[in-house]
């Protein structure tokens, strides 16, 4: 049986998000996986019960690794970014075993078809393979800020291969503090921008369906790896982009949680809603400037709620019947 070396770095924050990862992943491959998990501020408790979870749904095997974040003062500039993020440029120093590459993933992604193409693509002598960011209209600041030629292509962290033998023999946990610590005043994006400063013209920069981040209009709701980047994601409370979280809904059916993806897409299609409840809102403050007799906007936003309900619960019921007709 073949395996893929799969590395993810997590805390207590993020463990839940690996299971729809891992089901998502187990579902769509013939491979099994091995599972690099390098944490630091992860209970004993969640690092069992994701072994477990691997081992009930035979996904693979899980090597746990602890790296002590305590020693180090890494920068961050955003709130739903933790000091975790940073060891990923050192986990591939702390694996023993011998591989040739490792294919880190963040938990917020959705695995929609075989990786295992991708996970073989050769190096061409590269250090990493990535993605570029889909942010394009901030990818030339970014740029800009590191020091890089505006045309540069920034890529995102959320999905790299490791060509282990040539990172081993270029980089060093010296080296990398050093340069952490050199560079730290212009670190806005944390590991993100070490990466793509450190590494500057020894990345094989590929195809965005393997790490297809949900941020722009059009949604790829067929692409290898959907990255629900930034924030909100479709699981929380305020998401408003019900058709982006359509990959998210399935494996939620997939893994028979019915009635959780019925209330969430719900829950989505109302908060979508809001968007026009907000546009509604500014326009009937202005007329109120004029008709001082208007009194309907209570009827509307009703009406939009309960539009959104009965959006949410099509949408659900046509994702249910493509389930059927797939089985």
């Amino acid at each position: 049986m073949n395996y893929i070396n799969v590395l993810i770095t997590i805390d207590d924050n993020y463990i839940d998000y690996c299971y729809n990862l891992f089901f998502s992943l187990k579902e769509k491959n013939k491979s099994l996986f091995n599972i690099y998990l390098v944490y630091s501020n992860l209970s004993q408790e969640n690092i069992s019960g994701f072994i477990s979870f691997v081992k009930e749904n035979k996904i693979g095997k899980v090597k746990p690794i602890f790296f002590e974040l305590s020693d180090y003062d890494f920068p961050i500039n955003l709130d739903y970014i933790t000091t975790t993020a940073y060891i990923r440029l050192f986990a591939p120093l702390l694996i023993k075993n011998k591989i040739d590459r490792l294919l880190y993933l963040d938990p917020d992604i959705i695995c929609g078809e075989s990786i295992e193409e991708f996970y073989n693509f050769d190096f061409d002598n590269k250090m990493l393979i990535a993605v570029e960011n889909m942010y394009h209209e901030e990818n030339y600041y970014k740029n800009y800020n590191l020091g890089l030629d505006r045309d540069n292509i920034y890529v995102n962290s959320g999905v790299i291969i490791f060509n282990i033998n040539k990172y081993l023999k270029n980089v060093s946990k010296e080296s990398l503090l050093d340069f952490i610590n050199k560079h730290k005043p212009i670190l806005e994006n944390h590991d993100q921008d070490i990466i793509n400063l450190m590494f500057y013209n020894d990345i094989k920069v590929v195809d965005n369906t393997y790490n297809y981040q949900i941020i722009s209009n059009d949604t790829r709701i067929d692409a290898v790896l959907t990255h629900y980047a930034g924030s909100p994601k479709p699981w929380d409370s305020n998401y408003e982009y019900v058709e982006k979280g359509i990959p998210y809904y399935k494996l939620l059916i997939a893994m028979g949680k019915i009635d959780l993806a019925k209330e969430t897409i719900i829950r989505n299609s109302i908060n979508y809603m809001r968007i026009i409840k907000w546009i509604i809102g500014e326009e009937y403050n202005s007329l109120l400037n004029i008709y001082k007799d208007i009194d309907y906007i209570d009827n509307i936003y009703e009406y939009l709620d309960d539009f959104g309900a009965k959006y949410g619960t099509k949408l659900f019921n046509n994702l249910i019947d493509d389930k059927k007709s797939g089985e």
